[in-house]
């Protein structure tokens, strides 16, 4: 645990929405793994799953220094009824 978190200090970070390259990229990756068959939870056939959600953010450290981008993204299946009144969903994150 860092000096700053045991202090109490909260960790500050900074974000920005993916770029069309970073897109593209994560895009790319998820086809590749896809067509190597690597299950996703809940997400037999492929077509239920929603478009990707992406997020770049960095952490802030002292003196004003920033660490590099760090690209995060999570895919959720579409809600699925179970039982009357129920719905169920899958997020995997990458």
């Amino acid at each position: 645990m860092g000096a700053d978190a045991m202090r109490g200090a909260p960790a500050s970070s900074e974000q920005r929405a993916a770029s069309a390259a970073e897109l593209a990229s994560f895009t790319a990756y998820f086809q590749q793994q896809l067509a190597a068959g690597v299950p996703l939870p809940g997400a037999t056939p492929p077509q239920l799953l929603q478009d990707p959600v992406l997020t770049a953010s960095r952490a802030s450290g002292k003196r004003g220094r920033t660490g590099p981008w760090q690209l995060s993204a999570h895919i959720d299946t579409r809600p699925r009824h179970t039982a009357p009144g129920l719905c169920h969903m899958y997020r995997s994150h990458y």
